[in-house]
């Protein structure tokens, strides 16, 4: 017995390490499984894996099959891994998100125009402005006709000025040929004036449920913490992407855009992130390494040269 027990601890022990440094959230394999079969039906397999890997830990009596175990293991526990930070992710932003006035509805002319309003301007700032602008300008409709110097004696204050100019301008273009209905398809949304990939994204996700990753300043540094990886090296940020698109569930991409964002907000601090807080801490490579305020990297600016003109 105690020799079946010690198999059995050890094989676990050595699965888990290498579940959590090499396979876990970071395997391609495991990704393109869960893309193509589905994560209900690989969550299944992946609980039959570790169960018969179990199974046989309780019989084992080699070296060989302590090998095979930690393999079967080890595959069995990536394979749950993905669902399993989808779904802390999703239910620690249901009891924890902060009641913002443009999560209540998935009208996506009012996600779009909080969309806009939040580019380099803080929420606080923004919420006021939002509830404004809503109750004087409830369409895109209102918008497309309204006087540009009455749209801009609403912004006052939230600056940046171009921003309601161009929102505007796309707004006059889905009215007179949209039937002012914002596009479902994104290469369609990106031909409006001032409308960029993150914008499109986040509106199409949450209003939508276009299965699209988003990334800005907060999920960046989530998922460089996640994964320890690099954000400056080349190639790394396409590896967010990459990353992200595996995981981004297809019912609810929406919603888990906003909880990696509220999570980036809220606990993965840029300064002092709250590791102690954190539902993914378990996930974090860089936690795991005690490297965590390392990433991302800051990207240092290039200094001007000064050149001394003599006259």
């Amino acid at each position: 017995i105690l020799s079946t027990f010690g198999w059995s601890s050890a094989a676990t022990g050595a699965a888990l390490s290498i579940q959590r440094s090499e396979s876990g959230l970071n395997s391609p394999f495991v990704g393109t499984v869960i893309k193509k079969f589905g994560p209900k039906r690989v969550m299944a397999f992946g609980i039959l894996l570790t169960g018969g890997s179990f199974i046989w830990m309780s019989r084992m009596q080699s070296l060989w099959e302590f090998y095979c175990a930690i393999t079967i293991l080890t595959l069995g526990m990536s394979f749950g891994t993905f669902i399993i930070f989808v779904a802390v992710v999703g239910n620690w932003f249901n009891k924890n998100k902060r009641k913002l006035p443009w999560r209540n509805t998935k009208d996506p002319y009012k996600i779009w125009i909080s969309e806009v309003m939040l580019q380099q301007t803080k929420v606080e700032t923004v919420i006021p402005y939002y509830i404004k602008w809503i109750i004087k300008f409830p369409t895109i409709e209102d918008v497309a006709k309204s006087q540009t110097d009455l749209l801009l004696k609403y912004w006052e204050g939230l600056g940046y000025y171009r921003r309601c100019i161009n929102f505007q301008k796309s707004c006059q273009i889905l009215f007179h040929e949209k039937n002012a209905k914002v596009p479902r398809n994104l290469d369609e949304f990106l031909k409006l004036p001032g409308v960029g990939l993150y914008t499109a994204s986040a509106v199409l996700s949450i209003a939508y449920n276009y299965p699209i990753p988003l990334i800005d300043g907060n999920v960046n540094r989530v998922i460089s913490r996640v994964l320890a990886l690099n954000n400056v090296i080349k190639g790394n940020k396409n590896s967010f992407i990459i990353f992200l698109n595996k995981i981004i569930p297809k019912k609810t991409p929406g919603t888990f855009n906003e909880a990696l964002m509220e999570l980036g907000s809220q606990i993965c601090k840029n300064i002092n992130p709250l590791c102690f807080d954190c539902p993914i801490n378990s996930f974090c490579k860089s936690k795991m390494m005690g490297v965590q305020k390392k990433f991302p990297k800051k990207i240092k600016a290039k200094s001007v040269p000064l050149i001394k003109v003599v006259t």
